[in-house]
């Protein structure tokens, strides 16, 4: 970014095939593997869900979602909002050929809108309950409690030695009807159920 390059006019044309697919993967995997946090408490805090929030994006980038849904793509943090104005910045950005609408839920109803949902910490004694809610729709969760992955979300954002990464349950994600690119769980700490043959 913010550099420039010389390219030949036959270079200008040309993106091997091995390039355009996996330019999504290469990008998100620069993402994951820069994810780390600075030491200072406050800027750690402010870098955290900015992290956060570049990774819901991508999420929904890696996931399928059951035809028949609009031109928007919800992506919502329910409850208190750790994000700050940090969650704003995806609002227009492109999913494919759909575009990112950020919301706010403060109420399970209001969560059943989402595509995206970020539950978190703070949220922990109302998960179970708001996941419930959820069973019947096509809502990917994402947690980041340390019981967020058994209580039932499909992804859980964790902190290790000062680096950003994230596991996936696989049961969650086929009883919501969604689908995750193999690219995705390739860049995944850890994958938790069968995956489909």
């Amino acid at each position: 970014m913010g550099m420039s390059h010389s390219f030949s006019a036959h270079s200008c044309h040309y993106r091997p095939k091995w390039w355009r697919e996996n330019l999504a993967q290469m990008i998100f995997l620069l993402v994951v593997a820069c994810a780390w946090l600075p030491s200072f408490a406050r800027a750690e805090q402010v870098a955290e869900y900015d992290l956060k929030a570049a990774f819901l994006y991508n999420f929904a980038q890696f996931t399928e979602w059951p035809a028949g849904g609009d031109n928007f793509l919800r992506i919502c943090d329910y409850g208190r909002n750790p994000f700050g104005a940090a969650l704003d910045v995806l609002g227009g950005k492109a999913v494919r050929e759909r575009r990112v609408k950020v919301a706010h839920a403060t109420t399970p109803e209001e969560a059943r809108q989402c595509d995206v949902l970020f539950v978190g910490d703070l949220e922990r004694e109302r998960l179970t309950a708001l996941l419930s809610t959820l069973r019947d729709k096509s809502v990917l969760t994402v947690g980041e409690g340390e019981n967020a992955m058994p209580q039932g979300v499909s992804i859980r954002l964790l902190i290790e030695n000062n680096r950003m990464s994230f596991e996936v349950n696989l049961d969650s994600i086929k009883k919501s009807r969604l689908v995750i690119s193999s690219k995705l769980l390739r860049l995944a700490r850890a994958v938790h159920g069968a995956v489909s043959p």
